[in-house]
């Protein structure tokens, strides 16, 4: 009768470590899941974050390429302006040689113009 107990008290102690044991296998077996389940987010996160840096990545390279053009635009405009204003300078040495050349021939003919005899009359007076 001493054994049957004992071996009915090891039998029921066996049971009761298996099922310990199978309990905690399922416990682990759940955190491990979850960590998993957290590794997938974290990836689709760390995949997600690697899109949108690439995503600005490329707007700032578009972006320094417009600034780029801008920059190229602003040089060959200012480059057109010095030319205008260099043409205009030629044109007004132009006009004044023109009326230089205009008033010697008249003066050479004796007509004065209109402006001269303004400023002979101011002389005058």
């Amino acid at each position: 009768a001493d054994r049957d107990r004992l071996q009915q008290q090891h039998a029921e102690i066996v049971a009761d470590m298996v099922a310990e044991r199978e309990e905690s296998e399922r416990e682990v077996e759940l955190q491990l899941r979850a960590v998993e389940e957290q590794l997938e987010t974290l990836d689709d996160e760390r995949l997600r974050f690697e899109h949108e840096v690439a995503a600005l990545k490329s707007s700032v390279k578009d972006k320094d390429m417009l600034l780029k053009q801008l920059e190229m635009s602003v040089q060959d405009a200012e480059r057109d302006k010095d030319r205008m204003i260099d043409r205009v300078g030629e044109r007004e040495r132009e006009i004044q040689d023109m009326s230089a050349k205009h008033a010697q021939k008249l003066d050479a003919v004796g007509v004065k113009s209109k402006r001269d005899e303004k400023r002979g009359g101011e002389k005058e007076a």
